[in-house]
């Protein structure tokens, strides 16, 4: 899940956004295509079954994320 904040320090009451992001183990936000929006890319780890869980890149467009 992700929690898009407002600037005041509080937490939303549910996630902002629902990404697939399964094993997920750590999250970096960069402009990685230099178009001036925030990408995310999630390093990913293991799902429960299998250690062989691809690292995942969204690319950030005028409203969300893809």
């Amino acid at each position: 899940f992700v929690y898009l904040l407002d600037g005041t320090r509080t937490m939303p009451p549910a996630p902002t956004l629902r990404l697939p992001t399964t094993g997920a183990t750590g999250v970096a936000l960069a402009d990685l295509d230099g178009v001036g929006r925030p990408d995310l890319v999630f390093a990913c780890g293991s799902d429960g079954t299998s250690w062989n869980v691809p690292s995942l890149v969204f690319l950030g467009d005028t409203a969300t994320w893809d």
